[in-house]
């Protein structure tokens, strides 16, 4: 029997169903993402790390879970659990452990056709929706499709995209349900006009819809400063300092200001992979990070000599200076010319030793 609910284990599920179902789970994982990646870049970036990324990871198989078991059930053509079902469920989760293997399992796990559901009687109705893929809540509305409106707070994040494609797989199945036509013939031929009318309206949609944005948010802002001088200012020097000590945290185990200057520690397996250009990166980011630390402003001319000089990065394994940079007294560096003077004085240590 064939069972396309989101958490079930009865049944099986088709190739169809189990897109569907994934797709829901990356919409799903996204928005919890995104809404804890907002609160730790706001009240807390200290705690986003590498570990958030792995709980989602686990969320995310903790909700497919119950469509990879039917689908698994399906492709081996028994709604019983045997000892091949089990294995195929150890040889799944280890794929989606690792994410070479990742895309190849998931990539079976859509394309293969069932045992069961294959022998079902193929649904002319179950189309592809262009119309309702490129027209999203808009062709929700003329369509009374009213959950695609679910895509409007998401418009402009990553979880969008997932989203028009679940609108594009199921939107048949719900304007057909909201809107009966008089023939199933009758209805493609509508749906394929609304496409084609969505195709040349969409690109001038997101033209318009981009403008509207940017124009009403420099209005916003400049609305903001003529009431609070100094206060757009302040919340951007913020929010850069927030990204900095996101992406700090991220690079390097730990820092530590001591008499002798900052201490900024990474794995030397991960600097010796790292790229030339990720390497002056992560110095950037270092000296951003102590300039956040001491309250030096990013349009500041005060002189970061001595900050540059005394600023490097160690290996966590034997503290072995991996980074520093030495600038001459005769070179005043601040602020703004900072990025461009590192890049000339800059010594990276490209064999460290490793454990």
């Amino acid at each position: 029997m064939e069972n396309n609910k989101y958490l079930s284990f009865d049944g099986v599920i088709g190739r169809r169903g189990f897109i569907i179902n994934y797709l829901l789970t990356s919409v799903i994982v996204g928005t919890i993402s995104l809404a804890f990646n907002i609160l730790f870049f706001v009240f807390s970036p200290s705690l986003f790390g590498p570990s958030f990324g792995s709980v989602m990871n686990l969320v995310s198989i903790f909700l497919l879970y119950p469509s990879l078991e039917r689908r698994l059930k399906d492709m081996l053509g028994s709604e019983e659990r045997d000892l091949n079902f089990y294995l195929a469920i150890v040889a799944v989760i280890i794929g989606i452990c690792l994410p070479l293997v990742n895309y190849i399992v998931l990539l079976v796990l859509m394309v293969v056709e069932g045992k069961i559901t294959g022998k079902l009687p193929k649904n002319e109705l179950l189309r592809f929706n262009w119309g309702a893929f490129l027209g999203t809540w808009i062709w929700g509305l003329f369509n009374k499709s009213y959950k695609t409106l679910w895509i409007i707070p998401l418009i402009i994040t990553p979880v969008a995209f997932p989203l028009s494609l679940i609108y594009g797989i199921k939107g048949n199945e719900w304007a057909y349900k909201n809107k009966p036509s008089n023939s199933l013939q009758d209805f493609h031929k509508s749906q394929e006009i609304q496409a084609i009318v969505w195709a040349i309206l969409s690109p001038l949609l997101s033209i318009v819809i981009s403008v509207s944005l940017i124009f009403g948010s420099v209005m916003y802002v400049q609305n903001i400063e003529k009431q609070h001088p100094g206060a757009v200012k302040g919340q951007i020097v913020k929010m850069f300092n927030n990204v900095i000590k996101m992406s700090s945290s991220s690079v390097f185990e730990k820092y530590e200001k001591t008499p002798q200057g900052y201490k900024f520690y990474i794995n030397p397996k991960d600097w010796k992979k790292s790229s030339l250009k990720n390497k002056n990166t992560y110095y950037l980011i270092a000296m951003y990070n102590v300039m956040s630390d001491e309250g030096i402003s990013l349009l500041s001319s005060e002189s970061l000599n001595n900050l540059v000089n005394t600023t490097k990065i160690y290996s966590s394994f034997n503290e072995e200076v991996l980074c520093e940079c030495i600038v001459p007294q005769e070179t005043q560096v601040n602020a703004l010319n900072m990025a461009e003077l590192l890049k000339k004085y800059i010594k990276i240590n490209e064999i460290p030793s490793t454990p």
